[in-house]
């Protein structure tokens, strides 16, 4: 009796973690995506502004900027969703 109510406890628990790993992995992916946005648009911004005012060295940051939120983007939406399969369920 007392050994079925342990088990029972046991597995509400790692019920309640996987679902609280789950929601972190998501909030994680998110924020990590939002992160790679800003430094799109932040990019974007300097390149922009780099064109404008015939700056290369505006032009090449901005650039920089661009291809690392996109390298940011790409890993917020296919690895940190991954980190849900190095724990066994």
């Amino acid at each position: 009796m007392i050994l079925n109510k342990i088990m029972a406890l046991k597995m509400i628990i790692l019920a309640d973690a996987a679902a609280f790993l789950d929601t972190g992995i998501k909030w994680g992916s998110a924020l990590v995506s939002v992160g790679g946005a800003v430094l799109l648009v932040s990019g974007l911004t300097d390149y922009s502004e780099g064109k404008t005012q015939h700056n290369p060295n505006a032009k090449m940051e901005g650039l920089t900027k661009i291809v690392g939120g996109i390298a940011v983007i790409l890993i917020g939406v296919g690895l940190v969703p991954q980190i849900r399969n190095m724990f066994p369920e």
